[in-house]
């Protein structure tokens, strides 16, 4: 998973930061069940000790100013 990988490969101080707040962006982040599965399958990944949060997609600058 990409996700992993690029936490991963930062710091060992930076990674529970950065697990603890991953959040989706774009079309596919809109997905009704991505959001769960990529938590759980973060979590499966990491040490029990870490907590993994994904939170929901952010709206994109252009889908946002297009709409207005």
């Amino acid at each position: 998973m990409t996700a992993f990988r690029s936490v991963s490969s930062c710091s060992p101080n930076q990674q529970r930061a950065l697990f603890g707040s991953v959040l989706l962006s774009g079309g596919t982040g809109s997905s009704p069940s991505l959001r769960a599965r990529m938590q759980r399958e973060l979590s499966a990944l990491v040490s029990p000790t870490t907590k993994v949060k994904v939170g929901p997609p952010v709206p994109c600058g252009a889908g946002l100013s297009g709409s207005l």
